[in-house]
């Protein structure tokens, strides 16, 4: 967890984290896409008691709309390739994606 260093940001995170530990304490969060290169994210998650593991779905397209539509589209129908690496990460099948 951070220090208590009196910034009203490291207050505001402290309880952000104390609100979500019991959703993810003890569990796996995937992360994908943008969200896998969050090193803020990965850090939050992990600091509530989550083990963080990111999964590169697909090679989504460069341009900023039709990468986010084609993450989306793979989340929603995930082809036998993301099926395999998404079970690769959560062999138990309880993670949070």
């Amino acid at each position: 967890m951070t220090r208590d260093d009196g910034n009203p940001a490291s207050a505001v995170r402290r309880t952000a984290i104390a609100l979500a530990t019991p959703y993810l304490n003890g569990r796996t969060v995937i992360l994908t896409g943008p969200a896998a290169a969050s090193a803020t994210m990965r850090r939050f998650l992990s600091d509530g008691g989550a083990r963080v593991v990111a999964v590169d779905l697909v090679d989504p397209p460069t341009e900023t709309r039709a990468r986010f539509t084609r993450l989306d589209r793979e989340l929603d129908a995930p082809g036998p390739e993301t099926v395999t690496r998404i079970n690769a990460a959560d062999p138990e099948g309880t993670a949070l994606v």
